[in-house]
């Protein structure tokens, strides 16, 4: 095989490699950040650490042959009901399969503060906070997904409030939960999110 062949062959196989990146860390070091900044300002960014080994970012994963549409965030305030989704778009170069995941925070609250996700306070009727992860693998239907959410007892977390701006209409802070899913034969499966940050303008 000629040099320049040769030549052509790694960088081919540089770019495949950076292509199919993934945010999954297979280290035994635990990752302790999304990548997503910390900020006030309204950027519409969300991030999380995914059982300490997947940096997790809404948006669309690098390398996606796809486009998606509905990736991305979105936050809507309802009296004091703050709700704030973020999805993020992927696809498995081991299965060529497309898959999204999401996750979704609630806060009822009228000023920044720290709510403990699933834990009713004061006497309400309600929770003051809550979250669940949505996980669907090889199809962007959500037919087929994976629903993680706390129960406020085993598992549970809280949601850190930063920033309450009614005025420029802006949400920031962070949050960390875990999280449990049954399936149809009681089999429970578990996740833990942690060092997860949001940043949003609300309607």
């Amino acid at each position: 095989m000629s040099r320049f062949n040769f030549s052509i062959l790694l960088f081919i196989s540089i770019a495949f490699s950076l292509s199919c990146e993934n945010t999954t860390n297979n280290s035994d070091d635990p990752i302790t950040s999304s990548g997503v900044a910390e900020t006030n300002t309204g950027q519409n960014t969300m991030g999380a650490v995914i059982d300490k080994n997947e940096a997790w970012a809404a948006g669309i994963q690098a390398g996606i042959p796809i486009p998606v549409p509905y990736a991305s965030i979105q936050a809507a305030r309802t009296g004091n009901g703050l709700v704030i989704t973020g999805v993020r778009a992927k696809y498995s170069f081991s299965t060529f399969k497309p898959g999204a995941d999401a996750f979704t925070i609630g806060i009822y609250a009228d000023k920044p503060g720290e709510y403990n996700i699933g834990v009713r306070t004061d006497g309400s009727s309600f929770n003051s906070a809550w979250a669940a992860f949505y996980q669907v693998e090889g199809s962007l239907s959500y037919e087929n997904g994976k629903l993680y959410s706390p129960d406020g007892i085993t598992y549970k977390g809280k949601i850190n409030l930063k920033t309450l701006d009614l005025t420029n209409k802006i949400a920031s802070g962070t949050f960390s939960f875990t999280a449990f899913n049954k399936d149809a034969e009681n089999k429970i499966t578990t996740k833990t999110f942690e060092y997860g940050v949001f940043d949003v303008k609300f309607q």
